[in-house]
């Protein structure tokens, strides 16, 4: 039998606070990257999903689509609810992680 490999850090539904908090951590001058390696983890899938749908998308309705929806979360969370305001800027920021994430796998550039 083979060597059972170790998920990647953030794999688990569970452990996403955890892994990433270790990982900051351990290295905080490459937070960055460890929040784009994290994104592309759980968003990724997602965005491909997104795009394989029928009829597939073009690039303008996957951009319009993501800015409708930035600007929805946007207005739900900003206006009522001002303290709030950092959630609503940090779903906007994983909404346009999600966008570019969905334009690479319309390009076939997501492998």
């Amino acid at each position: 039998m083979g060597r059972r490999e170790k998920p990647p850090p953030g794999s688990r539904p569970g452990s996403l606070p955890g892994s990433l908090l270790r990982e900051g951590l351990a290295d905080p001058h490459r937070l960055p990257e460890h929040l784009a390696l994290l994104a592309v983890r759980r968003l990724g899938p997602v965005a491909r999903r997104t795009v394989s749908a029928e009829p597939p998308p073009d690039r303008a309705g996957v951009i319009r689509r993501g800015r409708r929806a930035t600007v929805t979360e946007g207005a739900f969370v900003g206006g009522p609810f001002l303290l709030l305001i950092p959630v609503a800027f940090c779903a906007a920021l994983l909404r346009q992680t999600r966008i570019c994430l969905e334009l690479a796998a319309l390009t076939g550039r997501d492998g």
